[in-house]
């Protein structure tokens, strides 16, 4: 149960501030490379436990899988994404981090959804 929760929050983390954090350093772009995600999460102290879950989130499948298969883990991008559509984008799947990076601007005006089931 803890880790569930951890991971919850860490995927929130990633979804609301790591976002914020990924345009003004390398300017708003539908993809940043794994290093990109990587370093900006690392260098604002983000947990990396649950890392391929940014990497889900910000970056493309090709760069993604071509990771992931080096390290032989047995994450999907599409399992992870399914994750992260289920919470907070209503199940759909095909967004980007532009769209990310939109839409969590908008939080503050009330403007976006997030689901209680899923995660």
């Amino acid at each position: 149960m803890f880790r569930l929760i951890k991971r919850r929050i860490a995927i929130r983390s990633y979804v609301f501030k790591l976002s914020q954090k990924l345009s003004p350093r390398f300017g708003k772009k539908s993809h940043y490379s794994i290093e990109e995600v990587t370093e900006t999460a690392r260098d604002a102290d983000f947990s990396m436990a649950y890392i391929a879950y940014a990497h889900a989130i910000f970056c493309n499948r090709t760069d993604f899988e071509a990771y992931y298969e080096q390290l032989r883990v047995r994450c999907t991008y599409d399992d992870l994404r399914a994750t992260v559509s289920r919470r907070y984008f209503k199940g759909i799947r095909d967004f980007d981090a532009a769209s990310v990076i939109t839409a969590t601007k908008r939080t503050n005006e009330g403007n976006f959804y997030e689901s209680g089931i899923g995660t």
